[in-house]
């Protein structure tokens, strides 16, 4: 299907406002072997905008927004726990080691004096594991599900706007019938 210019040019624009601003980040359900495609993982799970998260990305936060997003994960303060696999620095498995991914748990702080600590930001303490652990995933919704997102919104607004409409003209049908004045 050939787009109309203006609309092509008006989308284009439209996604470029928008592609920083719908980042969500998503947690699988099920536990994963730390060597699994987890890239793939996210896809299946979360759709084609689904990539596995970045602690870097983390990182660029400061500590609330990153313990908002904890909490909207429902991923709260632990010690030695719950195994959160991410990137780090854009590496899922850790160098040298095929069988040992990044994961990150929420310690709220510092670690448990038994962790080798990789990196530290926002309560987050990233290590390396060879256990089980659910993946965090950043998604990013595709043009096609922020165009529908935009166009419920706008429904719901006609929605609105023809209600209001129909209240109107009845009050106005009912003060005409019964002679009422006009407030």
């Amino acid at each position: 299907m050939k787009l109309p210019l203006r609309l092509a040019v008006t989308l284009v624009a439209w996604h470029a406002a928008m592609a920083l601003d719908d980042l969500e980040y998503k947690l699988t359900s099920s536990l994963y072997m730390p060597d699994a495609d987890h890239q793939e993982i996210c896809r299946e799970y979360f759709g084609s905008g689904a990539e596995v998260a970045d602690f870097e990305d983390f990182k660029a936060m400061d500590p609330d927004t990153v313990q908002e997003i904890m909490s909207e994960l429902s991923i709260g303060t632990s010690r030695n726990e719950h195994i959160y696999f991410l990137k780090y620095q854009g590496q899922s498995l850790y160098p040298g080691t095929p069988r040992h991914a990044y994961f990150f748990e929420n310690n709220g702080g510092d670690p448990p004096a038994f962790v080798d600590m990789v990196d530290h930001h926002g309560g987050l303490n990233v290590g390396v594991t060879n256990k089980f652990g659910r993946v965090v995933c950043r998604v990013t919704p595709t043009i096609a599900e922020r165009v529908l997102v935009e166009i419920q919104e706008i429904g719901e607004q006609i929605r609105q706007t023809v209600n209001n409409a129909v209240t109107d003209t009845y009050s106005v049908r009912r003060r005409l019938v019964n002679h009422e004045p006009r407030r």
